[in-house]
């Protein structure tokens, strides 16, 4: 009889303890991104648990105009895109800040030239028929929270990159 009397509220603190440390998402991830239309299943995996989820563009920055997704109000994504008459190397347009002591990998992302690394990637582009700034660079950055290991994070960047790359592309007519 002692040892039942001790399982249950052992049990009960064991439980509450697994329910205290679960991350839960009170929002829905958007179909829709700073104007663009996304896979809101390739978005979630890099937000962090939270109740509210809020866009809003910020205007420019670096010649990129950004826009800027936040949980909770805390900053979770940033994407922005960049016109150019000239291409620019993605790896050029990688700074420390967007990759802070993180490996950069050379890679393609739809077959273009692009620089990952665990938060964040810049793809660079030919957006034809367009007749002026026809070179686009994309960069998307996710602020990093719990959760996957770096390659594994890497990949969910990489994955919904090539959605939000296809998304661009469609928006500003780029054949290419």
């Amino acid at each position: 009889m002692r040892a039942s009397t001790l399982f249950f509220p052992l049990a009960a603190l064991a439980l509450l303890g697994c329910t205290a440390d679960e991350e839960t998402y009170d929002y829905a991830a958007p179909s829709e991104l700073c104007g663009l239309n996304i896979d809101p299943g390739l978005l979630q995996p890099l937000l962090p648990p939270g109740k509210t989820l809020a866009q809003s563009s910020e205007g420019s920055y670096e010649g990129y105009d950004i826009c800027t997704v936040t949980v909770d109000s805390s900053q979770a994504l940033n994407v922005g895109v960049s016109f150019s008459d000239e291409y620019r190397d993605p790896m050029q347009r990688t700074t420390l800040a967007d990759s802070r002591r993180e490996e950069k990998i050379e890679t393609r992302v739809q077959g273009e030239e692009a620089v990952l690394w665990a938060t964040g990637v810049n793809i660079s582009f030919l957006c034809e028929p367009r007749e002026e700034a026809k070179y686009t660079v994309l960069r998307l950055t996710a602020q990093q929270h719990s959760g996957p290991s770096e390659p594994e994070r890497r990949e969910r960047i990489e994955a919904f990159a090539e959605n939000l790359a296809t998304a661009v592309k469609q928006e500003h007519g780029c054949s290419s």
